[in-house]
């Protein structure tokens, strides 16, 4: 009778052994153990080996299940080792379809060859990658970020169509709001605080009709405008903008003076833009020069008082 089993003993200092015990036992006709020969082998390094590969993969398993975004790993020829069910849903296609197969082969951009191209520069060099391609076939814009690891790359993908679409429009935007005749100012609240502001955009009319540029205001607070000529009016209207409860006018005409000393009128229209909870986090100012017209009134205000 054959035995090979393997057996844990408790020991003192509460680790326990494996011990396996392999060998033959000699039975009379009657079937009674008469003898048992055989060794005795201390396994207990291969078996907290196995313990420990089983809890690794355990705590892969749950690390795995605990990504909610979609994830991949790719052995060294960016082949699919693993696909979560995030991957799934965002590429279209099962797992079944996917494994063993190269990733570029299912995801093809409209950037020839920047896919297979990154991921494997990031194996060679051992670094991280990330980048953003549009794919015709998924209709969506996707970020990628690879991380290499000793058996290929684990790898993210995320939609980003929504802020791609967000970007492209704000561009467009910007460029339409560059080239306008008004001056546009917007103005950020710091920290969420209404009190303390600082620039965050002007348009190419500011520069023009100031004399400014970006570099000398973006970021900074409004008090670098308030300057000069009509200084006391630009400071009322920025504080009555850093306390918009108390203060109701958002219009004014005022007296400026441009970089070079000279001085010019302009119409400037204020406007508040609230987050969903009510809080103020930006101001948008519009201003036109009025200084033809200022001139034109002042010259028909002085015909009418000499004709009198």
């Amino acid at each position: 009778m054959p035995i090979d089993t393997e057996v844990r003993f408790s020991s003192p200092d509460a680790t326990g052994r494996w011990m396996r015990f392999i060998g033959e036992a000699s039975t009379s006709s009657a079937g009674e153990v008469l003898e048992i020969h055989g060794a005795v082998q201390d396994v207990s390094t291969r078996r907290q080996a196995q313990e420990e590969t089983v809890r690794l993969a355990m705590r892969l398993t749950t690390t795995l299940a605990s990504i909610n975004e979609a994830f991949v790993t790719l052995d060294r020829q960016s082949q699919f080792m693993y696909v979560n069910r995030e991957s799934e849903q965002l590429l279209g296609h099962t797992t079944g379809e996917l494994l063993g197969e190269p990733v570029h082969r299912w995801l093809v951009g409209q950037t020839p060859g920047l896919l297979q191209e990154e991921l494997e520069g990031a194996l060679a060099r051992n670094e991280r990658t990330e980048f953003e391609d549009f794919y015709p076939a998924l209709k969506k814009w996707i970020e990628v970020r690879a991380h290499p690891y000793a058996e290929g790359l684990a790898v993210y993908f995320r939609d980003v169509t929504e802020r791609r679409l967000a970007q492209e429009q704000l561009m467009l935007l910007q460029t339409g709001i560059a080239r306008l005749n008004d001056i546009v100012l917007i103005v950020e609240a710091v920290g969420g605080d209404a009190g303390q502001t600082r620039i965050a955009f002007v348009n190419d009319a500011f520069e023009r009709q100031t004399g400014f540029s970006r570099k000398d205001v973006v970021g900074k607070g409004l008090g670098v405008l308030a300057h000069g000529v009509g200084a006391d009016t630009l400071s009322e209207l920025i504080t009555g903008l850093a306390h918009p409860d108390t203060f109701t006018v958002r219009r004014r005409e005022m007296l400026l003076q441009h970089r070079d000393g000279s001085t010019y009128w302009m119409d400037l229209d204020a406007v508040p833009v609230r987050a969903s909870d009510g809080q103020i986090t930006h101001w948008v100012a519009v201003g036109r020069d009025v200084t033809a017209r200022k001139q034109a009134d002042e010259k028909s205000t002085t015909w009418r008082s000499s004709t009198r």
